[in-house]
């Protein structure tokens, strides 16, 4: 004889669990979109790959990073207007690169719940969930 009550609570924490896990992963996806659509913000506003060097302590100069073994140096000059649209470009770089990094981080996150979900319907999976979660925590 089974105890109904204590079936009736595990179905409860159960159906619980996946409530949060269904808001969650709605959450998850709008994070991401958003911060897709931030990406692209900052990408239309104009982003520059490069850091700022000044020559003679007044003049700018853009350096770029290495590519095929040649690096761009790009002449911004001394013209208060023109280093200030510069260095923001290079802030809008290193931002777009953080929102970047952050919707990988989630779409990882994504992958998992995915992952999770498709387990809870083959119990053969649900073992390896662990094994596969560390390991992709490791090359994270």
């Amino acid at each position: 004889m089974t105890n109904h009550t204590t079936t009736d609570k595990q179905r409860a924490a159960v159906n619980a669990s996946l409530a949060a896990a269904a808001k969650h992963l709605d959450l998850l996806c709008v994070e991401i979109d958003n911060l897709d659509a931030a990406a692209q913000d900052l990408k239309h506003q104009g982003t520059t790959d490069a850091s700022p060097y000044y020559r003679q302590g007044k003049y700018l100069y853009l350096i770029s990073p290495t590519f095929q073994g040649q690096r761009e140096r790009q002449y911004i000059g001394s013209d208060p207007a023109k280093v200030q649209a510069a260095l923001a470009s290079i802030e809008r770089h290193k931002r777009r690169e953080e929102v970047h990094a952050q919707a990988k981080k989630l779409r990882l996150e994504l992958d998992q719940l995915e992952e999770t979900a498709a387990a809870l319907t083959d119990s053969a999976r649900i073992s390896g969930l662990y094994y596969h979660h560390m390991e992709r925590q490791r090359r994270w």
